[in-house]
């Protein structure tokens, strides 16, 4: 489990990860909000595995954990790691490619609208026909996913209301639209491209990976 803190200091934007852990253990507690490139979530692959100790003698003593952790924000691990099949994902019960767009997909709502937190599988508000209707989930390009990934490295306040615009017109645009309707996301944070498509459209370039072409492809 892990929560992404945003917040401004001293006039200056900062992205952590919060890795949960045990909050009764003071020495473990004290090490749970770290940056990025220190966190287990951003470990490189080629580790087999990694260590959440902070020290050698904790590290003898083989505290170990896998590397395969990552956020919606380590955009090319897990690609990596979709690729390789470790995350687990695929064709769901409805018949669609599920990716890491899907999961950049939550991410980006949950500014928005947070109702998840509560047990909710979808906002009420969003007056869906029934429990089982799937809410779309966007198809991310690699330009897109890398300046998110940016973001997380070099944040600033700016790309910050950057994101948190994305994310309303994500919203907006499935509001108004309807909650199955696909979106794809190209340009970059700075520069959004919100381009409408369709769901046969976004199987297909999961399921090959394209995320190289997903301009010329939906357009």
């Amino acid at each position: 489990m892990i929560e992404i803190l945003q917040y401004e200091e001293d006039g200056e934007q900062e992205v952590k990860y919060a890795e949960m852990t045990d909050s009764t253990d003071e020495n473990t507690f004290r090490r749970v909000i770290r940056d990025p490139e220190d966190s287990l979530y951003n470990a490189p692959l080629e580790m087999d595995t990694v260590s959440n100790a902070r020290d050698s003698e904790a590290f003898e003593e083989g505290t170990m954990f896998p590397e395969h952790y990552v956020t919606a924000f380590d955009y090319e691990k897990a690609r990596d790691l979709e690729n390789e099949g470790i995350l687990g994902l695929g064709e769901n019960q409805n018949g669609n490619i599920v990716s890491v767009g899907s999961y950049i997909g939550d991410a980006l709502f949950e500014l928005v609208d947070d109702m998840g937190i509560t047990g909710y599988n979808v906002n009420p508000d969003r007056d869906l026909p029934d429990a089982t209707t799937e809410v779309s989930s966007p198809l991310v390009s690699d330009s897109f996913g890398m300046s998110l990934q940016d973001y997380r490295d070099n944040p600033t306040t700016e790309k910050r209301q950057y994101l948190e615009s994305v994310a309303r017109g994500m919203y907006q645009i499935q509001e108004s639209e309807g909650w199955g309707t696909s979106i794809a996301l190209e340009g970059t944070l700075e520069n959004p491209e919100l381009i409408p498509t369709d769901q046969e459209t976004v199987n297909e370039i999961r399921q090959e990976g394209a995320y190289d072409e997903v301009r010329s492809r939906v357009t």
